[in-house]
């Protein structure tokens, strides 16, 4: 038989679970291997790729060469923080917004329907494929962070951690960039603008500063982290719904998701109770409140998202609830089952601003629980309105459309900063302190009338109620749908379930 030099024999074949290093492993996705080719080939990461190591080398030549200059190691290591936020930040992450469009235009979409791929490994795969890119740049930089070292005594600690958190915004900014690629041009036209005004004032701001992202601690790269990975997740996961089939249950995920965020916001609060309360520091204080914050809003976006969909009558969704019919009111797609899931959170937030408030002391142990059910009120409120219309995507502009007309006149009044001048004015604050947005954005003012104190508690929540009121029969069969059809699943055939309620 013949063999090999090394004596093994010529037929034999390599194993596929292992690496040889002649090419990327097979145990990795056959979509991010793809992701990975064609972006490294691509003419924008090498352009990128080139230009920026282009203009670090001279960036810290001419560094080198007037270093005896006073002032000038802050004003270089500004040009370099600037040069590497762009590429990490901008330019490398914002190439997802055609992450998904191309596959349209290229008519490969079809094709990797075809495969065994879902639509969880699409998009994942595409997201880690230009996280390969960015952490490739980043390490490609940690020469130039060793030569400031040497050159103007800057930490190498302080600076890797910069780094990370770059890395981390990055994450952010390619999971929003895949979730506008999966939505219209129009929709993607404004997300776009929206991020080109944010980026264009913040980026200049933290590069050119200089020290302000070298002063992040290793302990606030972690919280930063622990703030920016769930809304990573919830992006990521609106672009995998977006391109999935109607047959899959992204319901589950977004709300299980949402639960597991309440759990990050008691664990802040928690932490806060464990390190003393309003005795600790106010640093110490400002990080653990900062995740816990940023988690509810986040929860009650996704929250808020649930309630703009339709109910999929399909076996597929409700079968695995068969055993269980009444976690498909709460688990399953539908803007009913998304209500009575935000009703959920809204209870879960009552409790929790009632245990921070306590925790807090002070006028905090009233003011917060007084106010906490006109935030759920506030969430609740647009929603009847959103019913009126056939697509999700425009209730959502209809949601955001009544929320912003409820706020108008107290942006009028605090513009003219007439409050009681007149009987009109008067009255148009009655009116506005009837709802609950501006309620809560007039507590505490001293121009209100006082005579108008009684209305910022009871009547935002009376007229969320009476705007609920003619949806209320709706959304009951809606619920009493859902739970038949999973109940129906044990015995029923085929591959949709009854629609009819009881």
């Amino acid at each position: 038989m013949a063999t090999t030099a090394a004596g093994a024999p010529a037929s034999a074949k390599p194993s596929p679970g292992r690496w040889h290093g002649d090419d990327l492993p097979s145990w990795l996705s056959p979509m991010l291997v793809k992701e990975l080719r064609q972006g490294l080939q691509s003419g924008a990461f090498s352009m990128t790729f080139t230009a920026l190591q282009g203009g670090l080398a001279l960036l810290m030549t001419v560094w080198i060469v007037t270093a005896a200059e006073s002032g000038a190691g802050q004003f270089f290591r500004g040009l370099f923080w600037f040069l590497f936020t762009v590429s990490s930040t901008m330019i490398l992450p914002l190439r997802g917004l055609l992450a998904i469009r191309s596959e349209e235009v290229g008519q490969t979409f079809d094709l990797l329907r075809l495969t065994r791929l879902g639509s969880t490994q699409i998009v994942v795969g595409k997201w880690i494929a230009i996280m390969a890119q960015v952490v490739l740049v980043a390490i490609a930089v940690l020469p130039y962070v060793v030569l400031q070292y040497f050159l103007g005594g800057y930490g190498v600690i302080g600076d890797m951690t910069a780094i990370g958190c770059l890395v981390v915004v990055a994450g952010l900014v390619t999971a929003a960039a895949l979730m506008a690629s999966t939505q219209p041009p129009a929709i993607r036209g404004l997300v776009i603008s929206l991020g080109s005004i944010v980026l264009s004032w913040g980026v200049p701001v933290i590069g050119m500063s200089g020290g302000f992202l070298p002063s992040m601690t290793p302990g606030g790269l972690g919280l930063l982290a622990l703030a920016t990975a769930p809304l990573t997740v919830v992006l990521l996961e609106y672009a995998i719904a977006a391109i999935a089939p109607r047959a899959e249950n992204h319901a589950v995920r977004k709300r299980l998701l949402a639960l597991g965020l309440v759990g990050i916001a008691f664990l802040a609060w928690w932490g806060i109770v464990l390190l003393g309360g309003s005795a600790i520091a106010l640093s110490t204080w400002n990080e653990l409140v900062w995740p816990a914050f940023s988690a509810w809003v986040i929860v009650a976006l996704v929250g808020v998202g649930e309630t703009l969909g339709d109910p999929v009558p399909l076996r597929a969704i409700h079968e695995p609830f068969a055993r269980f019919p009444a976690l498909a009111m709460l688990l399953t797609p539908g803007w009913a089952t998304g209500t009575l899931f935000l009703l959920l959170l809204g209870a879960l937030f009552l409790v929790f601003a009632q245990a921070f408030a306590a925790q807090l002391g002070g006028d905090a142990r009233i003011t917060i629980p007084a106010y906490s059910p006109i935030v759920l009120a506030a969430v609740l409120f647009p929603i009847p309105f959103t019913r009126l219309f056939a697509t999700p995507r425009l209730r959502a502009v209809i949601y955001g459309l009544v929320s912003l007309m409820t706020i108008l006149p107290v942006l009028y009044l605090w513009q003219t900063n007439r409050f009681r001048p007149s009987l009109t004015l008067q009255v148009l604050e009655f009116v506005a302190l009837l709802f609950p947005w501006p309620s809560l954005m007039m507590i505490g003012d001293p121009r209100v009338n006082p005579g108008l104190g009684y209305v910022e508690g009871l009547f935002p929540i009376i007229t969320t109620l009476l705007v609920w009121l003619p949806l209320l029969p709706a959304w009951r069969a809606e619920l009493l749908r859902a739970w038949q059809r999973a109940a129906a699943c044990r015995t029923a055939r085929g591959s949709v379930a009854p629609r009819t309620a009881p």
